[in-house]
């Protein structure tokens, strides 16, 4: 195995549900620190919010950019299941 770097991987999540607005993107960070594990090796995260979606921005160290995205992916499922604690439901555009 080779020596990890750090990859900047970008996702969107959308937003569905009941709530006319959806949560803060600091409540959005909280909930995916929430839900990573030390094998996702998650660096930081920034994330901007409108009304139906936010883009995140995750740092991950990884071996290759296939794997960083791989583990952005796996950390944006895990969060969407949980999305309902927020008001709304979450998903990836």
């Amino acid at each position: 195995m080779g020596m990890s770097r750090l990859f900047m991987v970008s996702r969107t999540l959308a937003y569905t549900g009941a709530a006319e607005r959806g949560p803060p993107s600091g409540l959005v960070v909280d909930l995916m620190w929430a839900h990573a594990t030390a094998e996702d090796r998650l660096e930081h995260i920034r994330a901007a919010s409108s009304a139906d979606r936010v883009d995140l921005v995750f740092f991950i160290s990884a071996h290759d950019e296939r794997e960083a995205a791989d583990q952005a992916d796996r950390l944006c499922a895990r969060a969407a299941g949980a999305g309902s604690t927020l008001g709304a439901q979450l998903h990836r555009i």
